[in-house]
């Protein structure tokens, strides 16, 4: 079975099988909602975890709203961006923002490159 890949980058991808030409959405559990992912794994978690809903609650008016959800989701994506769980341009997609802003997020709170003024030569070389 050969699938064909999607024409456009819409959030909901319909995808072809190419043998009989049926269509299918590829869903991953989270289309159609109105948190985020990481909101909604975080507050299973506690919820599995033991933790009542008011608790729950109460921690999400602590901690993600305070800080903003927007603040929190790059906090987010930053440690998994560290962990190096995601690529930078996953991590700027999930924050919603460039790749740039994510560069300059990531500098702003105290990350340092590894890529040197070498591997930028090496690159150029190859493309060049």
């Amino acid at each position: 079975m050969e699938l064909e890949k999607p024409k456009t980058e819409a959030k909901f991808k319909d995808t072809n099988v190419k043998d009989c030409s049926h269509r299918f959405s590829i869903d991953d559990g989270f289309l159609k909602m109105k948190n985020h992912e990481d909101k909604i794994t975080s507050c299973m978690n506690l919820y599995y975890s033991g933790m009542s809903l008011r608790k729950i609650q109460e921690h999400l008016q602590m901690f993600v709203l305070k800080l903003g959800f927007s603040d929190y989701i790059k906090k987010k994506v930053k440690e998994d961006y560290l962990a190096r769980k995601i690529t930078l341009s996953k991590a700027a997609k999930i924050a919603g923002i460039t790749i740039w802003g994510m560069q300059r997020y990531l500098v702003e709170n105290g990350y340092k490159s590894e890529y040197s003024i070498q591997d930028l030569e090496e690159d150029l070389a190859l493309l060049g």
